[in-house]
């Protein structure tokens, strides 16, 4: 549920393909016409460049890489960002949502880079970075690349991120790292990625419910608690990324009991199945936990092979 409401807030961002941005002789007259009312609202000086933003950002978000590159090679921004004021969403259908961006933070907005990654166009996304894009380039909610390399499950751009510099344990602004997003998903080439190359297996962020507004998308409605990596992989049922995960966590000596109060009920039992097959046994204060929160989700017998074979 956390990434599918980043996808959709990133979507929302983009120019509507058909209104806006076009190569096409009719929508670029089109885009002219529009820009004669909306540019000077923004505060936009060269109309041009502005509409030469939005195409590089539509180019990499389609996946249309020689566009991109002609664009690059004449001289376009590789980090073209677009900001857009709430007042302009109305005009064009609330296809931006940038009201909510801090006024320290000019800047922080959607790159192409973003757009190639989030969309599955690993190719575009190298030729970016080959041309010295912002790795950690933010988005207006603290989301990098690597965030939705991590989301998506592209180990291959992961990879290049982290080698050209991408910050490991970035986060946004409630606290998402990679390797939350990576877990949500059950991407476990890229959750055995980013803690070989040393991701906070502990990290916590802020985790929210959420109610559909179709005028607004997703809007935040109250606190609900904070959760680790290896809570969204155990909420969302992924069970080699918890096995791996709870292997690391057992080796760290980090708490790795708390998090299975989120587990249901069948898949907290394959944990328990899990655990007993270990050929070394749980401490007895884990064990102690373990089995309080087996007696709280009426699981209790399923300790009972796991008792008898380690004799607690």
């Amino acid at each position: 549920m956390l990434f599918k409401n980043i996808k959709k807030n990133f979507e929302s961002q983009l120019p509507d393909t058909q209104r806006i941005v076009s190569t096409s002789r009719g929508s670029r007259r089109q885009s002219n016409v529009l820009f004669n009312y909306v540019v000077p609202a923004l505060g936009q000086v060269n109309k041009e460049a502005a509409i030469d933003r939005w195409e590089l950002l539509q180019a990499a978000a389609t996946g249309n890489i020689e566009l991109l590159r002609s664009k690059l090679s004449k001289g376009s921004d590789v980090d073209a960002r677009i900001s857009v004021g709430a007042h302009v969403a109305g005009f064009f259908g609330n296809v931006f949502t940038y009201s909510d961006v801090p006024k320290d933070l000019p800047n922080s907005y959607v790159t192409p880079l973003h757009y190639a990654i989030l969309n599955g166009h690993p190719e575009v996304a190298a030729l970016l970075i080959y041309r010295k894009a912002q790795v950690n380039a933010k988005s207006n909610q603290g989301y990098t690349p690597l965030h939705l390399a991590a989301g998506t499950g592209c180990k291959d751009i992961a990879e290049l991120l982290i080698e050209t510099g991408a910050n490991i344990n970035v986060t946004s602004a409630t606290g998402v790292t990679p390797l939350h997003l990576a877990a949500e998903q059950g991407h476990l080439h890229l959750v055995q990625l980013l803690i070989l190359e040393g991701a906070k297996f502990n990290e916590m962020t802020e985790v929210f419910d959420f109610k559909e507004d179709l005028s607004q998308n997703y809007t935040k409605t109250h606190f609900i608690h904070r959760w680790t990596p290896l809570h969204f992989a155990i909420n969302g049922n992924h069970f080699d990324v918890v096995k791996k995960m709870l292997h690391i966590g057992m080796a760290l000596g980090i708490d790795f009991i708390s998090p299975l109060e989120v587990a249901k009920e069948d898949f907290f039992r394959r944990i328990i199945k899990f655990f007993s097959s270990l050929s070394e046994p749980l401490d007895p204060y884990s064990f102690r936990l373990l089995s309080d929160l087996a007696t709280k989700k009426k699981c209790s017998e399923a300790l009972t092979k796991m008792m008898n074979k380690y004799r607690y």
